[in-house]
This record gives structure tokens, sequence and C-alpha cells, in this order.
């Protein structure tokens, strides 16, 4: 985003200070961990001013605006945001808007700076909304500098085969100490051994020769 089009942003952010347009923040709700959060498929609102950083769980977040309301952070969903925490930002500070999310591989990237208000923002699920007071919109904006997330993956853990129940295949004859099997052999008998001669086969008589 290029830093004009930031400026007029944070000019517009200045305006509704002048003209008192500010939202009254109530406490942020402290639910477990920025991890926990985004692994619950929720999305976690991260908050940067002075020498605080904080941040919120929020479980409905069909816009950000009410990201912002289902965190504790905000009391209705705002247009803009001009205080956060009891945080007013005066003229020329501002509040930067910033979004971070997980790639394929689960991995989180970097703060990208929102390129839409935090009305019209529309948050996936497990993602991050940044919040970070800056000291003047004239100036370049600047990520949030705590990471959240930081060594957090969100890629789907493997599949695990079942463990086998132990029963043996109905159509598997049962082998013996000795390797055989049982069930008799194919032939339907056993075959001579030692060097007994097998019976002769019943048929024509012998000829004598």
């Amino acid at each position: 985003m290029s830093s004009t089009l930031q400026r007029r942003l944070a000019l517009s952010t200045a305006a509704l200070v002048a003209l008192g347009v500010i939202a009254v923040a109530p406490s942020a709700h402290a639910d477990g961990t920025a991890a926990e959060c985004v692994a619950a498929g929720n999305v976690w609102v991260h908050v940067e001013y002075d020498e605080t950083v904080t941040g919120a769980c929020a479980t409905e977040f069909a816009t950000g605006g009410e990201a912002m309301v289902s965190a504790g952070l905000l009391e209705s969903e705002p247009s803009w945001v001009t205080e956060l925490l009891g945080r007013t930002a005066e003229d020329p500070e501002w509040w930067s808007l910033w979004t971070k999310e997980a790639g394929e591989d689960g991995a989180f990237g970097d703060w990208a700076f929102s390129m839409v208000g935090i009305a019209d923002l529309e948050p996936s699920a497990g993602s991050v909304i940044g919040w970070r007071l800056l000291p003047d919109w004239n100036l370049d904006a600047e990520a949030p500098t705590v990471d959240p997330v930081e060594g957090v993956d969100l890629s789907p853990e493997p599949e695990t085969p079942a463990a086998g129940d132990g029963t043996t295949d109905p159509d598997t004859p049962d082998r013996d100490d000795d390797g055989s099997t049982d069930g008799g052999s194919t032939d339907g008998g056993a075959a001579p051994t030692g060097g007994e001669a097998a019976p002769a086969s019943p048929g024509l008589p012998s000829t004598g020769n």
C-alpha cells in the first residue's frame, strides 16, 4: 500500500477524532492465548500502544467490526477506530490496522497493512487482526512489533492408521510349531516316508511278468 493512501486513511481518522467520533472500549476478553484462539478457528485481535501489548479472542468475525465487539474491545461495530482500551489517538497519532494469516504450509506470514477499514475487513478463521498506535500519520506505517502467533503451525495433523484388533483372517490356515499348516494335504493323505513302499493302487491284476 502506498504511503500516500496510508496518509489519506490516517487523515480521515484524525478528522473523526476532531469531530469527537470516538468509540468507547471496554476491557478486552482474556480468553486463552493467541495460539489457542487461532488453533480453534477463531480470530485473535492484537493491540499495541505506548508500552502496552495485549489481545483478545473473537469467536464471531463475519466482519472486522464484529470481531472487535466479540473480542470485547468495542461496544459496537465502528466505521473507524479512534480509541482502543481507553487510549485515544491524538492528532497526529492514528491507529494502524494490520492482518496476519497462515499459508498453505500452516505457518503464519508477515504482518500485512489492511487495504480496507475495519468495517469492510472480512477476517478468515484462524487469522489475526493487529492494531498499532502510530505517532504520526504523515509518516510511513510500521507494523506491530510483536508477533502473537510466533511459532504457531496450523497445518493439519497427519492421519494415523487404525491399529489392528489382533484377530486372524478366517481364510488363513493356522500354522503348527514346525511351520506346517493344519487342514491336511492337498492330495488327501500324507506322503510316504523312510523308503516305505506305497501300497499298490487297486486296478488291473498283476501279469506276473
